[in-house]
């Protein structure tokens, strides 16, 4: 059956196309089917986008061709940027890396008459806040776009500098962006692998779009909710002390950690105890778990879901404190859509950026008084901690939220 479309009409008096999407469940899923959709619906926008800019762009990358003329063998790589000076100091490092690992590179600034007059493997263009502003630059990029779209591959790689992803034109979102940062080694050999990674179909590098936020969302709905059993998380807490007739300080919340990398070791104690010192006594362990809650949950009946109890040994005064922690089960997705599946569309500096988004979210959601309403407060039985873990560890981020606790007064004894 053909797919169906009608007009939505929001109370703001917006209007929205909704596609109602038919698919046989026994030859395809509605993960492959919801993909195939937003792919055609992302394909028809850059059609639609990139029309009007036709006739501009055969004056530009084909104007060699329209004239008769031959070709000249394509060069590598062409890195384009505005005349402002930190735009073209970013252009500059991107251009010495490049031609230090013999790649052949031309570098052109924007200014009135600038347009491309080669073709080019790839072209390189460096967005910043300035150079949202750019016209010519911007006309650059999108007929190069045009050119992509045209022969199928993609070669167009935006970099942004102290730019948003969010902030930048609808008519670049849709390719893989790549960002700079204070590595400039990090940073350009990014670049270097992407344009040196030979032809990438389109198909490949479909846009992530903002992952964080679904992935939020179904990590509260189809989990916490009910692994913190609503309201009852810090009663559950007091019985466990009570039964287990345990002398220590219990932290009053459950521990989300996410680190930068979204690389999760084997376990929480194996994370935690890294760096600990060989012979030493390793500081994390794991003691028991909370009493499971058990959840008719879909077509899963008796669902069951465990929470584990850890106990870390303060070195300085031999203070014995226990917490419910693990690792975010969400940051294992993005993980994977950044190293293991191209057609996701996500960077590694992006897979970055949605991390932090993560945790924003998280608050902004739990703080909903709807949200409160129907399943309780998350904020103050849960924390999503994010901590980057090329600079430091899994023992201290758990030490400072310890440190925290004590002054919050979250500690049950």
């Amino acid at each position: 059956m053909r797919n169906r479309y009608g007009i939505y009409r929001f109370p703001s008096g917006k209007q929205a196309l909704v596609s109602c999407c038919f698919f046989s469940d026994c030859a395809t899923t509605h993960f492959q089917i919801l993909f195939d959709a937003v792919r055609e619906q992302v394909m028809d926008h850059k059609d639609s986008d990139l029309k009007e800019n036709k006739q501009m762009q055969e004056t530009s990358l084909k104007a060699t061709s329209s004239r008769g003329e031959k070709s000249a063998e394509n060069e590598d790589v062409l890195v384009l940027c505005t005349d402002h000076h930190d735009d073209i100091e970013i252009a500059n490092q991107i251009r010495g890396y490049l031609e230090s690992r013999n790649i052949r590179v031309e570098f052109q600034a924007a200014n009135k008459s600038n347009l491309i007059s080669k073709t080019y493997n790839w072209y390189v263009f460096v967005f910043s806040e300035d150079a949202l502003h750019d016209d010519l630059l911007k006309f650059n990029c999108l007929s190069a776009l045009n050119s992509s779209v045209s022969d199928n591959v993609v070669k167009v790689l935006p970099v942004l500098h102290n730019v948003d992803v969010n902030k930048v034109p609808s008519f670049i979102r849709w390719v893989t962006v790549l960002t700079t940062s204070d590595d400039r080694e990090k940073y350009c050999n990014n670049i270097y692998q992407t344009v040196t990674g030979g032809v990438v179909q389109m198909e490949e590098r479909m846009p992530c779009g903002d992952v964080a936020t679904g992935l939020c969302w179904a990590y509260i709905i189809n989990y916490l909710r009910h692994t913190l059993y609503n309201k009852d998380f810090k009663g559950r807490i007091q019985r466990f002390l009570e039964e287990k007739n345990m002398n220590c300080g219990f932290l009053t919340k459950m521990y989300i950690w996410w680190p930068r990398s979204c690389k999760a070791a084997d376990s929480v104690v194996d994370g935690a105890n890294i760096g600990a010192g060989e012979g030493s006594q390793a500081p994390v362990k794991k003691i028991d778990s909370l009493p499971e809650v058990i959840v008719d949950q879909g077509a899963q009946q008796k669902k069951p879901f465990i929470l584990n109890v850890f106990q870390y040994t303060r070195p300085a005064d031999g203070k014995i404190f226990c917490f419910v922690c693990e690792y975010c089960a969400a940051m294992g997705c993005l993980y994977q859509m950044a190293k293991n599946f191209a057609f996701a569309g996500i960077s590694t500096e992006e897979m970055y950026r949605q991390g932090k988004v993560f945790v924003d979210k998280f608050v902004e959601i739990s703080s909903r008084q709807a949200v409160k309403d129907q399943f309780g407060d998350f904020n103050e039985c849960a924390k999503v901690v994010y901590y980057d873990d090329s600079k430091t560890n899994l023992l201290a981020a758990i030490e400072n939220e310890i440190r925290q606790a004590e002054v919050d007064g979250s500690v049950l004894y």
